[in-house]
């Protein structure tokens, strides 16, 4: 990789790291490619420890146990170096639940449409629609362009009737927001 210091140089260097965030809220993910997905790893912490159940004496005992810790560390490297990590059950789910909750058009698709083969909705009462969702999400409106791209990833495609755009394979589940009149055939 190639960077540079404010009116520096350029140089090269390796990436050495991962970006660990620990956080009450995950980060917003716009990006419906499968490459982010590939990278996100959601961990979830699903474990609360009351003042009652808190062991005060945890540092002592984990000194003790010290060599013990080390030998297990060493060999849990030492399978990571050659196998990697792997996944559980739990993982895949929080991902899955992340990657859901963050696709925005998706989300829209399954609160706002109905999926019908031979239906087709104006891509102006679409986008009405989807703005109008958008604020009631409290979300900042994707780009149409960036809607246009991920509703063809969920399989919908575009035509024209006339001079009216619009999207074909789904409807809106209530009458449009805006009227939008119909091209003669």
């Amino acid at each position: 990789m190639t960077a540079r210091y404010l009116f520096q140089e350029h140089f090269t260097f390796t990436p050495t790291g991962k970006i660990w965030l620990a956080t009450n809220h995950l980060p917003e993910l716009n990006g419906g490619d499968q490459a982010i997905w590939d990278r996100v790893r959601v961990v979830p912490f699903l474990r609360r420890f009351e003042k009652e159940d808190q062991d005060s004496q945890l540092a002592e005992r984990l000194l003790q146990e010290l060599p013990g810790i080390l030998n297990w560390a060493i060999t849990g490297f030492r399978g990571w170096t050659q196998i990697g990590l792997g996944s559980t059950e739990a993982l895949e789910i929080a991902v899955a639940a992340y990657r859901e909750e963050s696709d925005q058009v998706g989300r829209f698709v399954r609160d706002c449409c109905v999926r019908e083969p031979l239906a087709s909705v104006s891509a102006g009462n679409l986008r009405a629609a989807y703005e109008n969702w958008a604020q009631r999400e409290g979300v900042h409106p994707l780009s149409a362009k960036a809607v246009a791209e991920r509703l063809k990833g969920l399989g919908f495609s575009q035509g024209k009737s006339g001079a009216v755009r619009s999207w074909k394979g789904l409807r809106l589940c209530f009458p449009p927001l805006v009227e939008e009149p119909l091209a003669p055939e």
